[in-house]
Parts: C-alpha cells; sequence; structure tokens
C-alpha cells in the first residue's frame, strides 16, 4: 500500500508539474501569436525564393548526401537543415507563404520552450520563465520571425538546447539512451548552423555531476563532433570555409580587447535593438552577472564561474569570426547572428538573478530591514530588464518593419499582378537571383510573364534611346503613401540626368570564375570609386556593389546573371565595362579593357 501511495503521490506530482508548464508554453503562444502575427501578412523577402528555387529542382536528401547539390545553394556553409525545413513546408502547403510564417512563429516556440526547459532544471519556474520571456521578446528573435531564409538559425538552437537538456537528464540518471540522443540533436544543430559546433565544448563544463561523468556522458557527443568534421570535409572540401575563402579572416578584434569590448557592447545593444532605454538596460545586464560573480567567488563557487565562461567564448566566436557586430549593428538581416548571443543573455541574467536572490534568501543580509529590501533587488532588476526589452524591441521591430520589410513585401506583391509592360524600380539593391527566382515561380504556377527590375537609372546604363524601354511604365514603391505609385516621367528625367555623366574612359577588367570562386581585378586608376552591376535580365540591373580593385570570394554554382564593372572617376565621370552573362558553376576567364 506504501508503494501505491508512492506512486501515486508522484503522479499527482508530475501531473501538477505539467500543468504549470502547460500554463507557461500557452504564455509563450500567446505572446508569440500577439508581437509576431503581423509576419502572416509578409510575402518571400530575402533568399526565400532563391532557396525555394533549388528545393523545387533537386531531392532534399542530396542537399545532405551530394556536395555539388549543396554547393547550389553555398560554397561557403554547410547549413542544408534550411532546405529540410522549408522543402518541407514546400512539400505539404505549395507556395503558400502564409503556412511558412506560421511554421516560423512555431519554431520560436518552441526554440522559447527549449529555453525554458533548461532553466528550469536548476531554477525555479518563475527564474525559468522570465528567461524564457527574454529570449522571446527580445530583438533577435523579432528580426528572425520575419526571415524564412534564417529558419536554421532558430530550429538549430531548438535541437541543441534538447540536446543540452538531455545531456543533463544523462548526468542525473546515467541513461546511455539521453547521451545518445543528446548527441544526435547535437550533430542536427550542426547540421543546421556552424554557430552550434563550439557549443559542443560546454558539456564537458556543466557544473552537475563529476568530470567522470561530464566526459563518460560527452563521449557520444564528441562522436558526433567527429562525424561532422568528416561530413564537412566531404561537402565543402574543407573544415574551415566563408565567403572569403576562410571563415577567420576578417574579425581582428581577438587581438585588440577593447575592440572585443566594444563588439561585445553593441551585442547587448542589438538584444534590444538598441531604441530606446539602452543606458539603462545595459547598466541592469551588467549589474547582475557582475554581483553574481562577486558572490562566487567570495562563496569560491568556481565551476559555475567557469561553465558560463566557456559558454561565453563558444557563443561569441563563430559571430565574432566572421564579422565585427559594430560595423553591423544597424543591418536587419544581420540579427541573425545575435540569435544565439541572445540566448546566453536570457540565460546569464536570470541565472544571476536566482544566484542572488537564494543567496540573500539563506540568511545572508535578510537580519536587517535593508536586507529584506535587498531580497527583492534581484526580481526587481529582472523585471525591470523584461519591461525595457519588451518596450525598446517592440519599437525597434516595428520601424524595421516599416522601413525594409513593407517596401520588399509591397514590391514582391506588385512584381507577381504585374504584367511584362512594367519595369519596377527597386528603392535599394537587391540580389540579382531574388526575381529572377520569384519570376521563375510567377510562371511555374501562374503561367504568367513577369515585369523587369531595375535599381536606381541602371536600365541599359550607358544607351540613350534603348528600344526595350519604350513604351513601358515604370512604378517605385512611395514611401509616403506605403504602395507602388507610376514614376514613368520622373524615371526619365533622371535617367537623362545619369546619363549625362557617362563617358568613355580608360578601364580594364580581369575576371575568373571557377565553380564558386571568383576573382577579378579592375582599373588602371587607383582613385575613383569601383563598382559591379548585376541582373538576371541582360541591360537591367537590379544588384549594384562597390567593390575594391582586387577581391577573391565564394558563390553558390547557382547563380548565374549578366554582369558589368563601372567606374565613377573623382570628376564624377561614369564609364562601364561591356555586360558578360556569369555562370558560377562553369570556368570563365575574361580580359578586357578600353
Amino acid at each position: 500500500m506504501a508503494k501505491i501511495a508512492a506512486i501515486l503521490g508522484d503522479l499527482r506530482s508530475n501531473r501538477d508539474r505539467l500543468v504549470k508548464d502547460l500554463y507557461f508554453y500557452s504564455i509563450f503562444a500567446i505572446l508569440i501569436a500577439v508581437l509576431y502575427h503581423p509576419v502572416m501578412n509578409n510575402f518571400w523577402v530575402f533568399d526565400d525564393t532563391y532557396i525555394l528555387r533549388q528545393i523545387q529542382k533537386n531531392s532534399i536528401l542530396n542537399f545532405f548526401l551530394v556536395p555539388a547539390v549543396w554547393h547550389k545553394i553555398s560554397t561557403s556553409y554547410l547549413t542544408p537543415w534550411v532546405t529540410l525545413s522549408l522543402g518541407l513546408d514546400l512539400k505539404i502547403f505549395g507556395f503558400h507563404h502564409q503556412f511558412f510564417y506560421l511554421h516560423q512563429l512555431f519554431s520560436i516556440w518552441l526554440a522559447v520552450i527549449a529555453l525554458y526547459a533548461i532553466l528550469k532544471s536548476y531554477m525555479p519556474r518563475v527564474f525559468g520563465a522570465a528567461g524564457a520571456l527574454l529570449f522571446l521578446f527580445s530583438a533577435p528573435i523579432a528580426a528572425a520571425a520575419e526571415m524564412l531564409s534564417i529558419r536554421h538559425y532558430i530550429e538549430g538552437l531548438v535541437l541543441y538546447l534538447f540536446a543540452l537538456y538531455f545531456f543533463i537528464k544523462a548526468l542525473r540518471n546515467h541513461a546511455l539512451f539521453n547521451s545518445l540522443l543528446s548527441a544526435v540533436l547535437y550533430f542536427f544543430a550542426m547540421s543546421a548552423k556552424e554557430l552550434y559546433v563550439p557549443l559542443g565544448m560546454v558539456f564537458l563544463f556543466f557544473p552537475r555531476g563529476g568530470l567522470k561523468k561530464r566526459i563518460a556522458c560527452s563521449i557520444p557527443s564528441i562522436g558526433a563532433l567527429i562525424l561532422y568534421f568528416i561530413w564537412r570535409q566531404w561537402m565543402l572540401g574543407s573544415f574551415i570555409a566563408g565567403p572569403g575563402m576562410g571563415l577567420f579572416i576578417s574579425y581582428s578584434g581577438w587581438n585588440s580587447l577593447l575592440f572585443f569590448i566594444k563588439n561585445v557592447y553593441v551585442s547587448l545593444l542589438m538584444f534590444s535593438g538598441g531604441t530606446v532605454g539602452n543606458t539603462i538596460l545595459i547598466f541592469c545586464v551588467c549589474m547582475l552577472p557582475a554581483a553574481a560573480v562577486i558572490l562566487c567567488l567570495k562563496e569560491r563557487k568556481y565551476l559555475p564561474l567557469l561553465f558560463f565562461t566557456i559558454l561565453f567564448f563558444a557563443v561569441y566566436s563563430v559571430p565574432l569570426s566572421v564579422f565585427n557586430l559594430y560595423d553591423v549593428k544597424s543591418v536587419f538581416t544581420e540579427y541573425r547572428l545575435s540569435l544565439v548571443i541572445a540566448a546566453y543573455l536570457s540565460v546569464v541574467i536570470p541565472s544571476a538573478a536566482y544566484f542572488l536572490y537564494d543567496y540573500i534568501g539563506h540568511g545572508n543580509l535578510t537580519t536587517t530591514r535593508f536586507g529584506s529590501i535587498s531580497k527583492g533587488l534581484p526580481l526587481s532588476l529582472l523585471a525591470g530588464i523584461l519591461m525595457i526589452t519588451v518596450w525598446s524591441s517592440t519599437l525597434w521591430i516595428a520601424a524595421q518593419r516599416e522601413r525594409i520589410i513593407k517596401p520588399l513585401v509591397q514590391e514582391a506583391k506588385f512584381f507577381m499582378r504585374a504584367g511584362k509592360d512594367i519595369l519596377i524600380v527597386t528603392p535599394k539593391p537587391i540580389p540579382s537571383y531574388y526575381y529572377e527566382n520569384l519570376e521563375f515561380f510567377k510562371w511555374y504556377y501562374l503561367k504568367e510573364q513577369s515585369p523587369g527590375v531595375v535599381y536606381n537609372s541602371f536600365a541599359y546604363p550607358d544607351d540613350p534611346e534603348p528600344p526595350a524601354l519604350k513604351g513601358l511604365s515604370i512604378f517605385r514603391y512611395d514611401v509616403d503613401r506605403g504602395a507602388m505609385s507610376d514614376i514613368t516621367g520622373f524615371f526619365f528625367r533622371k535617367r537623362s540626368e545619369y546619363l549625362s555623366h557617362v563617358k568613355k574612359m580608360p578601364f580594364s577588367v580581369t575576371l575568373t570564375v571557377n565553380k564558386g570562386e571568383v576573382s577579378f581585378f579592375v582599373g588602371p586608376s587607383s582613385a575613383g570609386q569601383y563598382f559591379a552591376l548585376m541582373g538576371y535580365r541582360p541591360g537591367l540591373y537590379c544588384a549594384t556593389a562597390t567593390v575594391v580593385r582586387q577581391a577573391r570570394v565564394k558563390m553558390a554554382t547557382s547563380i548565374k546573371a549578366f554582369l558589368r564593372f563601372g567606374w565613377e572617376s573623382p570628376e564624377g565621370w561614369i564609364t562601364f565595362s561591356p555586360e558578360w552573362f556569369i555562370d558560377s558553376s562553369k570556368n570563365q576567364e575574361i580580359v578586357w579593357s578600353q
């Protein structure tokens, strides 16, 4: 009878815990729906159409197993999980973007739940829920909700957090199954994004269990890491890769402590979107961990400090090896690399608050009136951080939607409705493959021809009267109206003004394309400004970029575009190279001069 009573007691206790967890899960879901439901009105943006077209033309499994197929997406990174996740949506829902965004919000919900599961494993639910809410409210999550093409960042985090969760369970009960499951989830997290590779090292330093137990439970994960590197070498031909021919080439901060601190500071700004309350927020965020560190040193609790230090460098290593956060703090799409940093801060802040709360509650500083007030201080700071974060990030994402997302969505939806007698002038340069692939899907599903797209005046840039422009209506997104507007007369007036600066001048280009590797050298002058134009139709250029005189980069082997180089002299004259059709999957060599 005693055993039966104990079993029934455990069942009631488990039921109560499950009810409490379901309560928090429901709150998370409601908040996600309230905060991020505007994404349901979005369309295909950024790299969406590029990835979806490759999925449409290839087997999803081949993105994991066949290097030539994956190279159509990227030769710099190995992230085939994104093709699996978006590919399943495409197979199930077709070209209906609303379901893709619903899946995106569901993935964010899973990430919040996974973070909550980790936190409540070593602190009370209220602190764990606060950490999960911090993450849910953060600007990187708000940005991630808007970008389908970074689905793998979100789901990679889900996979990694559950890998850590099952590793913690393995430490508690020595279960081989939990260790193996953790290793499998860790491998798939790495397949989602390289960000999660260095995070495997924290398993060995987790502040639970003895060192021997942690090593034993980490063996399957170490095996997963070895298997990942073998797979990575097979798929990319290199352990380390990146767009600039190497991952760890662009960050100089490792040699400068001040520069490193500046980048960490900017990551705190990016946590809330950097709009309001920054000084107060950063002070509160730094105050809690700093106080916890001092008390840990006083109490000689070194293992938690070691764990969070290792976790800090593991989280920051890859983002700060790709670029300087300080340089991209205002670039909306780059918030994807601060997603894991946001998760890290959402762990550190409630952990520090709980440690201080627990320290005070066990008889420290509680014998005086001041002590009783101090006990509520960590909770007050945590609540303040939550309120400032949600306020700041909400204002930030609203501004980003209006400034960046809305013009893209309005323009793309107009593209899908317009016919071939329309030319769209895009307000900012976009990758040439965006509209090329959107055009592919318009023909694939609707059997309709598409309008052309050009950036600024770069339609037949040195042809004064191109026949292809005659009879076209020109449209551009009007910021004041929030809609597309007819600018035909204005466009031709601006184009005439621009053409008055075009002049034939000395110019030379050497270009080499070698199956995903592109190098070029332009000259002869070292003064002025060089630039490159790319488009998916001859004579129309929707992508433009300032270039240095000499560069070497890697790109996906699926890129096909019409390319011209240009040079603007210090006096303001502009000259152009001829137009070349570039296929990144082939070998091409061009040497030209005038």
